[in-house]
């Protein structure tokens, strides 16, 4: 918490090395490129951020989702 980062690749190396050590997989959830944000705004941002706002999310996570009826079909 409240570390910076110059760049997002060096934020991207930070959090493989996190991932690694808590043994979780975060996964990309919501982004808004730096290239779209900019296309909107009058205030700009720099392009080595690559992104203006990224949301993780860990890939174990969520509603548990069920795919079937729960009712198996008895061969006749």
């Amino acid at each position: 918490m409240g570390r910076k980062f110059s760049d997002f690749e060096q934020f991207e190396n930070f959090l493989e090395l996190y991932m690694q050590r808590t043994k979780q997989i975060l996964c990309i959830a919501n982004a808004r490129s730096v290239e779209q944000y900019n296309n909107m705004r009058t205030k700009k941002l720099p392009a080595k951020l690559k992104y203006a706002y990224v949301n993780y999310r860990c890939k174990c996570g969520g509603k548990e989702r069920h795919r079937g009826l729960g009712i198996r079909q008895v061969p006749k």
